[in-house]
């Protein structure tokens, strides 16, 4: 918890948290110069939340919360939320509660995590990705449990409410139906041929073709884990090879 409330505490006023935290010359020398320069218009991956998670439900699981745990959480869920409205409002896409990620170039998206994974063609505002709503799906269920918790029920359903609607666009917009895959699209419709991943409901109708994808050794099974790129791909094992089918 101290870890996370002292990453949460470089945040700027407007909810933006630079992505390289390159402090002193020392540092300095160790990051390509390229990289010193921080965009406050590009997000990265709250990876965070996946940590805050699991204390919530740790927390939930307990017939007793844990003080220091209701303490934190109440100290960080503004900061949280101040995070929250930052990505929604800077890596918005053109359809509604749609979203795509500032400073793509052809070949990289750094901002995503995914730094070569495919996109297709030229960066363009028409274009969504499903990665950066499957974040903000985790990120506005994660605001709403803790502001359960906290008893700041007018919030929680906010939250909740503005989940759904990112789950909505997660199906209108990126849900490939003749591939029976989740994909990055277009405003447009137009779908990348690369094989996504979404949050899926584990009593939604699309998990059964999920799991096939996940358990087809042709595609991103292997007997050391999940590929992150479909062994069908074109740009499978290509280039930089990062995050064109190493296990993460």
């Amino acid at each position: 918890m101290d870890v996370l409330s002292h990453w949460y505490n470089v945040m700027h006023e407007d909810g933006w948290i630079p992505r390289e935290q390159i402090l002193g010359k020392e540092a300095e020398s160790k990051v390509p110069a390229e990289f010193h320069a921080q965009h406050r218009t590009h997000a990265n991956p709250p990876t965070m939340l996946l940590a805050i998670e699991r204390l919530i439900r740790r927390a939930k699981a307990d017939d007793v919360i844990d003080e220091n745990v209701l303490t934190f959480l109440k100290n960080i869920y503004p900061r949280l939320k101040l995070h929250f409205n930052w990505w929604v409002k800077t890596q918005a896409g053109k359809a509604p509660n749609s979203f795509r990620w500032r400073g793509r170039k052809v070949n990289h998206t750094l901002s995503s995590g995914l730094d070569d994974y495919p996109r297709d063609g030229k960066p363009s505002n028409n274009e969504l990705h499903v990665d950066g709503l499957c974040w903000l799906i985790l990120f506005s269920r994660t605001l709403s449990d803790i502001a359960r918790l906290l008893n700041n029920n007018n919030d929680a359903d906010v939250l909740s409410q503005q989940q759904r609607a990112f789950e909505k666009t997660l199906d209108t917009f990126h849900w490939n139906e003749k591939k029976q895959l989740y994909a990055d699209s277009s405003i447009d419709l137009k779908y990348s041929p690369h094989v996504g991943l979404g949050i899926i409901p584990k009593n939604s109708n699309k998990l059964d073709e999920y799991l096939n994808v996940i358990n087809d050794s042709d595609q991103l099974w292997s007997e050391w884990g999940i590929l992150s790129l479909s062994r069908n791909d074109s740009y499978f094992g290509t280039g930089e090879n990062y995050w064109k089918g190493p296990i993460w």
